[in-house]
């Protein structure tokens, strides 16, 4: 037998070598998912100070980025059905009782009339805050109640607003109103005599809803 044939047979007479096991990828085991975290219910809103009348706004509120926005309804004269006409009963039932507003008596008052100009501007701010989450009187172009009226054709500066989030319902809105001294006087006020109204919503902003009231009077 050759030298090279008894080199071969030796070398099959040696076992593979045993296999090396695999590690775990990144040499650790994954660990495992933590649970997330319940997020938190909203706070309270904090209610506004006393309604604003009309003067210019200072130092605005920088809107944050758009939450996937809704499409405002196209707002029409009131029927029974819409927020428009709900709030405008609401405030003149509130309007025919005499009460207290804070320190200040007001006694019961003529009802407000419907204006279609105090409605679209009270529906656009409900609407912007609730696609651009924010919560203030001072709109997102840096508006002032007075200027939104007056933009959709309003012909008066003497207007005054009140505005609510997080609240669930209409008659939510008008009890944390008639509860605050400010936004109370904006609702008993004998110089107001036109009223619109608006609320929009939207699931992925802070409060869910906006709710906002123009007053107004055309001297």
């Amino acid at each position: 037998m050759s030298f090279f044939k008894f080199l071969l047979l030796l070398l099959g007479l040696s076992g593979p070598a045993d296999p090396v096991e695999p590690t775990d990828p990144g040499g650790q085991d994954p660990s495992e998912p933590t649970n997330p975290v319940d997020p938190s219910d909203p706070v309270d809103p904090i209610d506004p100070e006393d309604p604003v009348l009309p003067t210019d706004p200072v130092d605005p509120v920088e809107p944050t980025d758009p939450v996937d926005p809704v499409d405002p309804i196209e707002p029409s004269d009131p029927v029974e059905d819409t927020i428009q006409a709900r709030m405008l009963e609401a405030v003149n039932e509130a309007r025919s009782v005499g009460r207290n507003c804070g320190g200040t008596y007001y006694p019961a008052v003529e009802p407000l009339s419907s204006n279609l100009s105090l409605q679209l501007a009270a529906e656009e701010h409900s609407t912007n805050m609730a696609n651009y989450n924010f919560f203030s009187h001072t709109g997102l172009d840096g508006s002032s109640p007075s200027s939104r009226a007056r933009g959709q054709g309003y012909n008066s500066s003497y207007v005054g607003e009140n505005i609510a989030a997080g609240n669930r319902t209409l008659d939510d809105a008008m009890s944390s109103w008639l509860k605050s001294s400010g936004h109370c006087s904006n609702i008993m006020s004998a110089n107001y005599t036109e009223l619109g109204a608006g609320m929009s919503e939207n699931s992925s902003s802070t409060y869910g809803q906006y709710w906002t009231q123009v007053f107004g009077a055309q001297y």
